[in-house]
């Protein structure tokens, strides 16, 4: 595609910020079907997301734009192909998105409570942490405040924690 930097530019860029803020949620887009990808490309963009430490993945099928350089290359990946390819990236990044979740419990996070929505569970608030995960706090909170939360459960992909203490002189809980 072009870019200026290679793999391995960006991959100490990845550890840089891993090593400078271990917690942090690190994620990247990621395009597969490129023309020209073949299958051993797919295998080493596989095996370079995998030796890094992502949190997660945006997964897009290439698809042409009109006025693009790509849209006038020729040798263009099957369907099949991309779909297959976007599976295997969409699973690897689930299992990574799993692995980041698991290694945050029994962490303490700061979150920001949520909007209640169609929630499963009313006697509790979706809250979201400072590194970009879901959970659920226990009991009921007013939205837009901040808590330190200890991580104890996931369930599904959703994390849960007990409040700690509040950060904003304005945090209420509703009870």
């Amino acid at each position: 595609m072009h870019r200026w930097y290679r793999a391995e530019h960006y991959a100490r860029r990845v550890e840089l910020i891993h090593e400078r803020l271990p917690h942090a949620a690190i994620g990247a887009d990621v395009i597969t079907g490129f023309p020209g990808e073949n299958d051993e490309d797919h295998a080493a963009t596989l095996s370079f997301i995998e030796s890094l430490p992502f949190t997660y993945l945006h997964v897009f099928s290439f698809s042409k734009r009109p006025g693009t350089k790509a849209a006038s290359l020729s040798n263009e990946v099957p369907g099949a192909a991309i779909k297959r390819r976007a599976r295997e990236l969409r699973a690897l990044s689930e299992a990574k998105s799993a692995a980041f979740r698991q290694s945050q419990l029994g962490r303490t996070l700061r979150v920001l409570t949520l909007r209640p929505g169609d929630d499963p569970d009313p006697r509790s608030t979706p809250a979201l942490s400072t590194n970009y995960l879901k959970l659920r706090l226990g009991g009921i909170h007013l939205p837009n405040n901040w808590f330190d939360v200890l991580i104890s459960d996931e369930i599904g992909t959703v994390l849960v924690g007990e409040l700690i203490h509040s950060h904003s002189a304005h945090s209420e809980s509703l009870r």
